[in-house]
């Protein structure tokens, strides 16, 4: 998903690890939205609390209607898609520098946490998950499998799909991007 559409995997990452509390949130596991994306999705909403900085570093809570969607995927495609729309256009890989660039970006528009780009940043380095940003080669089918799910199981998420690109596959070895991974 992140190569398909221009963006960190990194930042999708620590982004859906923060928004959904590790994939534990309610939001996350009843109803799929991994990304704290507020709205309707193909008309389905769900109203739930939440929590939201007054720009001052001070929280309070209120009640907002988040998108509810069918599958986690729908959830990272949405996603991706929102990145790629005019106000989040510092996300983008081809328009910014680094990952860090992207997170402050995201700070103040994205989320109202005072603190969301250095939690992103956080979560990104106490993973290493710039190692998703790039493609990295894997010898072998059977050991391409145990790395990825070495990796994914490190990381604390669940697989539910993923997505290789043909045309990187030769008998030899098997040449994939790690952003075009989907969690």
């Amino acid at each position: 998903v992140a190569s398909q559409y221009d963006i960190y995997a990194s930042v999708l990452l620590a982004q859906m690890a923060l928004e959904s509390s590790y994939g534990a949130s309610g939001l996350s596991s009843k109803h799929n939205n991994y990304f704290g994306i507020k709205g309707s999705y193909n008309g389905k909403t769900v109203n739930m609390n939440t929590k939201e900085d007054d720009g001052s570093g001070l929280t309070y809570s209120t009640k907002s209607n988040f998108r509810a969607y069918d599958s986690a995927k729908d959830s990272m495609i949405d996603y991706a898609e929102l990145m790629n729309k005019g106000i989040y256009v510092k996300s983008l890989k081809s328009v910014s520098r680094s990952y860090q660039e992207v997170t402050d970006s995201l700070e103040g528009l994205y989320a109202t946490d005072t603190l969301y780009s250095e939690k992103l940043n956080g979560i990104i380095e106490r993973y290493n998950l710039t190692r998703f940003d790039s493609d990295f080669i894997v010898s072998g089918p059977r050991i391409q499998s145990n790395v990825i799910q070495d990796e994914i199981d490190s990381f604390g998420l669940q697989v539910v799909s993923k997505s290789f690109d043909k045309s990187y596959y030769n008998s030899a070895q098997v040449f994939y991007s790690g952003s075009d991974l989907t969690f």
